[in-house]
């Protein structure tokens, strides 16, 4: 893990998780990667679900109101979590956070049970 951020670096961000049926999100996080802000964070399988490897992360940019600014979907390493006693219990993601679209205040961190092929919530400009 990479150090957590300081709140200068986080420039007050606020972070939020929403988890799907089928997948849980833990905590995400912002912090420094070789001098590069990050989101970051684990997943694990839900209790009672089937599968995560159909899933993945949608990241939500979101401004004061709430509105969506826009999407990333990200896939969370390995996709196939909790599937058997011998695999990975958990999964990571990350996410390189360069240049926040203007009047971001709170990044959201949704599960999403869907190909990251499929379609998405359309950002506004």
């Amino acid at each position: 893990f990479a150090p957590p951020t300081t709140a200068d670096q986080s420039h007050g961000l606020m972070l939020d998780a929403k988890s799907s049926a089928q997948v849980k999100v833990s905590g995400p996080r912002l912090q420094m990667n070789h001098g590069t802000l990050e989101l970051a964070g684990s997943i694990s399988k839900q209790p009672g679900a089937t599968s995560t490897s159909f899933s993945h992360l949608d990241i939500l940019f979101r401004d004061v109101a709430g509105q969506v600014l826009q999407v990333k979907p990200v896939q969370f390493i390995p996709k196939s979590v909790g599937h058997s006693r011998f695999g990975a219990k958990k999964g990571a993601y990350s996410l390189e956070l360069e240049a926040l679209p203007e009047g971001t205040v709170r990044i959201e961190v949704q599960a999403h049970d869907a190909d990251i092929a499929a379609a998405h919530i359309q950002s506004h400009p």
